[in-house]
């Protein structure tokens, strides 16, 4: 499932500079864009496999971490943001 949702975020992408090419309102092809990819990082998240959400950062033991946990582990000292 990881692969079909890269791709297809590749083909949308692709999608938006052929459209931009033509000549088309360039915020309404954002705004398409932005949509399709939130809608398909659920549908990733929703359908990848538990080996994968294993290794992403986000996840921990198998279950979502906290969104402040993120945020709070993001200024930490020693941390790759700091």
């Amino acid at each position: 499932m990881e692969f079909v949702v890269g791709i297809l975020l590749l083909l949308t992408f692709f999608g938006l500079a052929f459209y931009c090419i033509k000549g088309h309102n360039l915020m309404i092809g954002f705004l398409v864009i932005t949509i399709a990819w939130t809608l398909l990082s659920f549908l990733g998240a929703a359908f990848a496999s538990p080996e994968f959400l294993a290794d992403t950062a986000f996840y921990a033991d198998g279950a979502p971490k906290k969104i402040i946990d993120i945020l709070k582990s993001a200024g930490a000292p020693g941390s790759a943001a700091s």
